[in-house]
């Protein structure tokens, strides 16, 4: 397809597409943080009640407002300088929406 494969050069190049530094971290402190706040979630019905269930609460909500920010700021990076990729090549539905969309209204109920 181009590039290299297995050790085998084919002489075609292949640019390279890939998301830049800061999209890539901000993607994944999205989903530490999406990790973080199910866990917890998860978890604090487990706390004893008083200091520990509200400190559990108190870091969960700290943590909720930190993905917040990190969207926000994620939001405000893409609309002003984040690298923006190629479209992905089109999937079958995308390229006949006729027929898809046909079959779905045949299962529906008249």
């Amino acid at each position: 397809m181009g590039g290299e494969s297995a050790g085998v050069k084919t002489g075609v190049s292949v640019p390279e597409v890939s998301y830049d530094r800061r999209t890539i971290r901000l993607h994944w402190a999205t989903a530490v943080l999406v990790t973080a706040l199910w866990g917890i979630a998860q978890i604090i019905d487990l706390f004893p009640k008083g200091a520990p269930k509200i400190s559990a609460r108190s870091v969960h909500i700290i943590i909720g407002v930190l993905l917040g920010v990190v969207l926000v700021i994620r939001i405000v990076w893409r609309s002003r300088s984040g690298h923006r990729l190629p479209p992905a090549k089109a999937a079958l539905r995308d390229i006949s929406p006729g027929p898809c969309t046909w079959c779905y209204m045949r299962g529906l109920p008249r």
